[in-house]
Order: C-alpha cells, then sequence, then structure tokens
C-alpha cells in the first residue's frame, strides 16, 4: 500500500486506494499514455514571421452582445480546416517505391511542388481532430524520409501536375488579371491566374512569362506579404483560444500555404522552365518562414539540380528552416526550455512527436547546423552576422551554453564572463568592426542574446548581455527583444510548488518581483516603450500570484484603453471594407478588397483576443480582493469607490452576476437581466449574419475559411425563446 500511496501521490491516493479495496485490481481499458494525451490535446499556436530570421514575435469570427464586438465568448470550437491533402511514397521510372536510404540527392522529386494540391470541395469538412492528426502524420512523414541534412527526393516526372479542383473562383482572364495582381500585390489573386493557367493546361502562356515576371509572382506569394500579420497575432493564442475563437490552427494555414507554394513552383516547372538563383533564395526564405524543414530540402535539392550555386544567404535560409522546423506546432515556447525533463524527453532514441523537432545529440538541431555552416564555408562562402546567429540558436537549444558564449567571444569579442563579473566596460572592449562589415551587429543579435540565455533560464546574462552589446554597438533596445525578455522573466518568477520544484523545473528561479522591476526598467527612462497587451497579461497574472490588489487595478486601466485602440481600428477598417465592396458592386473604382480584409482580419483577431484577455483579468481581479482585504496594505477606499467604478466600466465584460469579498461581508452585483442577455443574444446573431455577409462578397480562394471557418451555432436562449428546437453541444436536440 505504501508504493501505491508514493506513486499516486496525495491528492488522488484516496481514490485510489477505494478503487484498490472495492476491486480488488486496478481498472483496465481507460489508461491513455500520456504521449497520446498530449498528441491528441495538441492544437496550433503560431509564431511571427519577418525578415530577421529570429524575430519570432508579436481572427475569425466576431463576439457580438449588448455592444457590438463587445459580448460574450463564443461557445463552439473550431473544425478543422484542411486540405484532405495526404502524403504519398516516392516510386522510380518502373512504379517501385524507392526506399529512403537509396534515394539520390541529386533526383529531385519535382512532382513536390505540387503533389498536394487544393481541394475546395473539402475545406471545413474535417473535424479539428482529423485535421490534427493529418498535420501529425505529414510531419511524421517527413522525419522518416528526411534522414539527413542533405535530403534525398524520389524521381517524378515535371508533366505530372495532378489535376486541380474544379472553382468557380478559376474561372478568371488571368492573362489580364495577373499584371493588376501583382501591381496590387494581391497574393490569392496571383494564385488564382496560375491555377486557373494550369488548369486550362496553357503551357505556352506559362512558360512565356518573363522570368522577372515569375521572380515577382514568387515574392508576392511571400509568407511575409500575405500570412504574416496572422502568424504575429497568434504568437500569443493559447490552444484554447483558437478552439474558442473557432479558427484555424496556425500549423495547419503554414501547411496549407506551403502547399501553395510548393503548387505555383511545380506549375512554373511543368512548363519546362528552370527557376532562377533569386527564385529559390525567396523560396527558401519561405521554408523558414513557415517553419517547413522538408520545404526546405526540397526547395535545396531542386537548387542544385538546376545548376545553381548557393550562396550565403541560401546556407542561412537552409539552416533557419532546419532550426525552427515546426515553428507553428502548439507548445513551442514551452518545449524550448532548457530543463532536464525536456532534454531527458529529447534525447530518447524513439523520440515522442511533441519533442521531435527539438531533437538533442545525433541528429539534433545543433549537429545538423553545423553540418550545414561547414559546408557553407567548404564551398567557399563567407558567413555573416546571421550565420553566426543562427548557431547561437542552434547551440542554445540543446543547453550548450558554453558554446553560446564562444561564438560572441570569438566572433564579437563580447565576454559575457566579464560582464557577469561587473569588469569596466574598458577592461572587455568588444571587436571594432568596419560600418559595412557583413559581421556588423544588429537589432537581431539583441534578440538572439536574450532568447538564447532566456531559453536557459539565464535572465540576468541576459539582460547584462543585451544591455552591453546595445550600448557598445549604438543598438536600440526594440519592443521584440524586451517582449522576449519579459516573457522568460514571467516564466521563471512563477512560483512552482510540489513536483514541479522537484523535477528541476525552478533552475533559474527569479524572485516574483523580478517582472515588476524590468516593466518599471522599459516603460521608464531612457527606454519608454509602449507595453502590448500580451505584456499586460504576463504582468497582470504575475501581481495576482503576488496579490497586489491595488497594483492588478492601475494595470487593467491601462489595458483598457490599449483594447479601445484596437476596437477602433478594427471599426474604421470594417468601414473601410464595406464601403470598397460597395464601390466594386456599384462599377466605382475601388481599393484592393483583398489587402482590406486581410487587415480587418487580423485587427478582429487581436480584438477578441485582448477581449478574452480582459475578462481573465476581471476573474483574476475579482479573486485577488479576499486575500489582499486580510493584508497588513488594505486599503478601504478600493471596495468603497475604486473597484464598484472599475466594475461599472467593464460591466458588459463581467459575469451576469458578479460576487466578491470585504473586509465586513460581501457584495453581489446583478449587472444584466435575463431580458437584457436575451436582447443581447439576438443582437450577436444579427452581426454574426452580418459579417458573414461581408466575406462572402470578399471572398478568397486561398485561406477562405482560416478565419471564419465555421458557422456559430446559435444561442440556446434565442432558440428557446423563438420556440425551436434547441441543439446542445454535443449536437443532440433538446426540448
Amino acid at each position: 500500500m505504501a508504493s501505491v500511496v508514493a506513486r499516486v501521490g496525495q491528492f488522488d491516493t484516496r481514490r485510489a486506494i477505494t478503487t484498490l479495496w472495492r476491486s480488488g485490481k486496478r481498472k483496465r481499458g481507460e489508461w491513455i499514455c500520456a504521449d497520446c494525451k498530449t498528441r491528441n490535446a495538441v492544437k496550433a499556436q503560431g509564431r511571427r514571421y519577418s525578415d530577421h530570421t529570429f524575430r519570432l514575435n508579436g481572427v475569425g469570427g466576431i463576439i457580438g452582445g449588448a455592444e457590438r464586438h463587445d459580448g460574450g465568448e463564443p461557445e463552439s470550437q473550431s473544425r478543422g480546416r484542411g486540405l484532405g491533402i495526404g502524403t504519398r511514397a516516392r516510386r522510380n521510372n518502373t512504379g517501385d517505391e524507392i526506399p529512403a536510404h537509396d534515394r539520390s540527392r541529386r533526383n529531385v522529386d519535382k512532382s513536390s511542388f505540387d503533389r498536394r494540391r487544393l481541394d475546395l470541395a473539402h475545406v471545413g469538412s474535417l473535424t479539428a481532430e482529423s485535421a490534427e492528426h493529418r498535420n501529425q502524420q505529414f510531419e511524421i512523414a517527413e522525419d522518416a524520409e528526411d534522414g539527413g541534412v542533405l535530403a534525398n527526393a524520389g524521381t517524378i516526372a515535371d508533366d505530372k501536375i495532378e489535376a486541380i479542383q474544379e472553382s468557380t473562383m478559376l474561372d478568371v482572364d488571368y492573362r489580364e488579371e495577373l499584371s493588376r495582381a501583382l501591381l496590387a500585390g494581391e497574393a490569392d489573386t496571383v494564385t488564382r491566374c496560375l491555377l486557373a493557367a494550369s488548369q486550362a493546361n496553357d503551357l505556352d502562356w506559362i512558360r512565356d512569362i518573363p522570368t522577372t515576371t515569375f521572380s515577382e509572382i514568387i515574392q508576392v506569394l511571400e509568407p511575409s506579404n500575405f500570412i504574416a500579420k496572422l502568424g504575429s497575432a497568434h504568437v500569443e493564442l493559447s490552444s484554447g483560444m483558437v478552439k474558442l475563437l473557432r479558427i484555424a490552427p496556425m500549423r495547419q494555414v503554414a501547411y496549407e500555404y506551403m502547399t501553395v507554394l510548393r503548387q505555383a513552383v511545380g506549375i512554373r516547372r511543368s512548363a519546362g522552365v528552370k527557376l532562377t538563383l533569386h527564385d529559390y533564395t525567396t523560396l527558401m526564405r519561405s521554408a523558414r518562414d513557415l517553419g517547413s524543414q522538408k520545404m526546405g530540402f526540397v526547395m535545396w535539392n531542386a537548387l542544385l539540380d538546376d545548376g545553381h550555386t548557393p550562396n550565403t544567404q541560401c546556407y542561412n535560409y537552409y539552416m533557419s528552416a532546419v532550426v525552427w522546423n515546426g515553428l507553428h506546432s502548439a507548445g513551442i515556447r514551452q518545449r524550448v526550455r532548457v530543463i532536464p525533463f525536456h532534454i531527458l524527453a529529447r534525447k530518447k532514441p524513439q523520440i515522442a512527436s511533441r519533442y521531435r523537432n527539438y531533437r538533442v545529440g545525433a541528429g539534433g538541431v545543433r549537429e545538423m547546423a553545423m553540418r550545414i555552416f561547414n559546408e557553407m564555408l567548404a564551398n567557399g562562402a563567407v558567413a555573416d552576422e546571421e550565420s553566426f546567429r543562427i548557431l547561437i540558436t542552434a547551440a542554445a537549444r540543446e543547453g550548450d551554453v558554453s558554446t553560446v558564449r564562444s561564438v560572441l567571444k570569438k566572433v564579437w569579442g563580447v565576454d559575457v564572463e566579464g560582464i557577469l563579473a561587473g569588469k569596466p566596460d574598458d577592461d572587455i572592449p568588444p571587436k571594432q568592426l568596419p560600418e559595412h562589415s557583413r559581421l556588423m551587429p544588429t537589432t537581431s543579435l539583441l534578440w538572439t542574446i536574450a532568447h538564447a540565455f532566456g531559453v536557459n533560464n539565464d535572465i540576468p546574462a541576459a539582460l547584462r548581455t543585451v544591455d552591453f552589446v546595445a550600448r557598445q554597438y549604438n543598438l536600440q533596445i526594440t519592443l521584440e527583444v524586451w517582449r522576449e525578455l519579459f516573457e522568460w522573466t514571467f516564466v521563471l518568477a512563477m512560483p512552482r510548488h510540489g513536483t514541479a520544484k522537484r523535477s528541476s523545473n525552478n533552475i533559474g528561479q527569479l524572485p516574483a518581483q523580478s517582472v515588476m522591476r524590468l516593466w518599471q526598467t522599459m516603460t521608464g527612462e531612457p527606454y519608454r516603450i509602449q507595453p502590448t497587451m500580451g505584456m499586460y497579461n504576463y504582468l497582470i497574472k504575475n501581481l495576482f500570484q503576488r496579490q497586489c490588489t491595488p497594483k492588478i487595478v492601475d494595470s487593467m486601466r491601462n489595458g483598457f484603453g490599449l483594447y479601445k485602440q484596437h476596437r477602433s481600428e478594427t471599426y474604421e477598417l470594417e468601414t473601410r471594407l464595406k464601403a470598397q465592396l460597395w464601390n466594386r458592386a456599384n462599377g466605382l473604382p475601388h481599393d484592393s478588397i483583398e489587402a482590406l480584409r486581410s487587415q480587418w482580419e487580423h485587427a478582429d483577431l487581436v480584438r477578441q483576443r485582448d477581449l478574452i484577455w480582459m475578462k481573465r483579468w476581471l476573474r483574476l481581479l475579482l479573486g485577488s480582493v479576499g486575500q489582499w482585504s486580510r493584508g497588513k496594505d488594505f486599503d478601504g477606499a478600493l471596495f468603497a469607490r475604486t473597484l464598484p467604478d472599475l466594475l461599472w466600466h467593464w460591466r458588459r465584460h463581467a459575469p451576469k452576476r458578479v460576487r466578491y469579498k470585504t473586509p465586513t461581508g460581501y457584495v453581489k452585483i446583478e449587472f444584466r437581466t435575463e431580458d437584457e442577455i436575451l436582447a443581447a443574444s439576438m443582437t450577436k446573431e444579427c452581426q454574426e449574419g452580418e459579417l458573414e455577409s461581408i466575406v462572402e462578397q470578399a471572398t478568397r480562394y486561398v485561406g477562405h475559411t482560416w478565419m471564419r471557418g465555421e458557422t456559430p451555432r446559435p444561442s440556446r436562449r434565442v432558440q428557446r425563446h423563438a420556440g425551436g428546437v434547441v441543439v446542445g453541444r454535443d449536437g443532440t436536440a433538446r426540448a
């Protein structure tokens, strides 16, 4: 019995003992391993894109209510918006499957660019679980195929282009529309033109596209131009928030957009035209932004097959695609942290799927990045600042802090040990580089330093080194750098108890006050940065853990001002989109509908994310009041004036009834009656219908359902009021 108690733990001991006593044996058939639980629970969360390799910082349905865009949280969960695309084994000219270890690096599978076709008939038809399973199987297939850094590929003729799904959106005059779309930078229209030409089998027109024009096509289709803002907004969205907002996970978005890029390349190659080195450089950068090691491998092999000699930028993007593989997978911010539990899981020969992109040791990101780096030097390419930033990140990913410090010392003369020892700057001067040197540090190096030491639980080293490099090279510490420092400070200042503390999760533990101290530093002189809503979210959670109720109130008020700014931007973009749709419908000149829709959807996603956070802050505030009221710094004015005033201004974000404790008793407030809630629900449904109409008028071929893929379920309260059949969450009808 003692062994059972030790294994189960104090909270579940009584239940376990009761089960053993009643049945005489453990219950079988219901247990699920931790890996399977995690795999089933994983949903996508994104990272941002940028032109800098490691600046990975920082949507759909509208939430209605008593005031437009300010109502309750949606109840339904997201549905899969998959394309129904699978993987296929590579075969030789006789039709036999080629084993992975027998494939030649130079024999590029030229149809791999277009092997996964868009199938609009299946968009939105998959469940969330099946879409997630498809994405996981795709990643598993990638790992099975890519045995080394220089991946192999099968051989299939270029002219074997799969049939493109029929769609009325492909009925376009691609000869006329392409030039206009390129001029306006409309990636969706460019994609439709290429697919329409391929569907019409107009290979002559595809072949006659000038090389410079096709290079412009690839540039317009870059992820940084089409889904960059969406990726940025997904940075701070948890898996639960993604489901709550009924939007497509960012990993699914990245996977589907990678399919679009491979289609575009496949269509061009099917006409017998090779791509230029500039085109391949752009495609390698796209592989990095999408976090797709597989796409990087395929494009690299195609580059070599077409006889090009890769330059330094190509090698950098290649290494980045390896280091940041799985960039948009759920939980990347947690799994990159170097603690014994994660390292042990990442070292296993049969590594779990959730750690597949973070392997340590043989075949890990550091070894693969070093192999590419050594090949780059052997082929005469000269390493630049970005090359060494990638090596720093790869080493930090595996906990090799000594290599991080060594690179900083040898390349830029930054003595981290001397900085931490408090030596004067004159005693540890960095290298003086020419102004236009390829190794001159940029603000991206500051972000890399913050990230490298942050994932290795050493915030003091991160802060001091960033400050030293910024002062010595006259660099500005950008908002992205502060955000990275603040996020890891919050993580390491979080109190840990029980198993989390015993399992060495408290490595690098910081005092709880560290978050507020860093906040005061970055918002004060001389930096004076404007915090983001994500930063306010971290700060308020830290203040809640410390029971600093008055400071929570102040932070909530500041965050509310930022929310109102985001809400105003959303209203303005929605109004502009409606006006331009009206102009187009009446044959008047109009702005780009595609660009306006993308801007509006991004702004609306930010607004909805802010709204969910503010509701969480209100719950944290009410939860902290009871404990704080018994503290020594109690202030009765907060209960008499401040708290009621704040609740009144936040009444549209508060629950129907609010109850909190005061020193003399309890306060219970009812903000809305049943009739008011019913009216708000009916208003919300009207708004949803109006916004659905806007989206249908501004339809897209690529990603039309990423933001509003599922029609919101009607409110049960409204159904009861109308006397209709009420449909529950499980889909069953109820009286």
